[in-house]
């Protein structure tokens, strides 16, 4: 964790004014996985695949995933998803103090938590409140938009190759994070849309910082674990 805090710290910088008004202690943490990325959970841990910081283009496409990611959470969707999905039990345990139904729910929504996928307005939620938060920190928001882009054309990329099924579907896995949060063109062009209506500034300039973060994943990622380790 330490690790991960001092190498995303000059990334995370200009965020941290909103994230500490943010109700939540925000924890960000670095995962040896090739996807393209990230989760939140709900109470503010950000958990971040190595895979969508080695194939960003640059500092802007990481933090605009994880301005997405954090109004997710500020917006408490992961827990509207899950009373959502407890409704019926939480209904059955105040009638008949019966929590058992509920606690099976609680457990066998884990899965769900670690692998959000929103519906449409949610998705349409964290993209408008996740924009606000990088316009006002001087983050360019234009990286959310060609992050997904480049989602969307590698994924028409790789399904022009593919025949068999069960390769789309480890294809799918691959792009986990597109497959989460469907990118689909009208998505984009609503993006492209906030952004157009967002006043003209100037943009934070993250200099060496990202080559610097690219760099240390990289080695962090290729590096096999020590013997005993796991």
């Amino acid at each position: 964790q330490a690790q991960s805090d001092q190498l995303l710290a000059p990334l995370l910088a200009p965020l941290q004014p909103t994230l500490k008004k943010s109700r939540y202690k925000w924890q960000f943490m670095i995962v040896n996985d090739p996807q393209s990325n990230a989760f939140a959970l709900p109470g503010g841990q950000v958990v971040i695949h190595s895979g969508l910081i080695l194939k960003a283009r640059n500092a802007d496409e990481v933090l605009g995933v994880l301005g997405h990611e954090i109004a997710h959470v500020e917006q408490q969707h992961s827990v509207q998803n899950l009373i959502a999905s407890a409704g019926a039990y939480l209904v059955v345990s105040a009638l008949f103090g019966d929590v058992t139904g509920l606690t099976a729910v609680l457990v066998n929504s884990a899965p769900m938590l670690l692998a959000q996928s929103y519906s449409r307005h949610f998705e349409e939620e964290a993209d408008e409140v996740g924009m606000s938060y990088l316009h006002l920190a001087g983050i360019n928001p234009q990286g959310l938009i060609s992050f997904f882009e480049s989602l969307v054309k590698e994924e028409e990329k790789q399904w022009r190759k593919i025949e068999n099924d069960q390769t789309r579907e480890a294809a799918k896995v691959g792009l986990q994070f597109l497959s989460t949060h469907p990118a689909t063109e009208k998505r984009i062009a609503n993006l492209k849309q906030l952004l157009a209506q967002q006043k003209p500034q100037s943009w934070h300039d993250f200099g060496s910082a990202f080559p610097a973060l690219q760099g240390a994943v990289k080695t962090f990622a290729t590096t096999p674990p020590k013997e005993g380790t796991s």
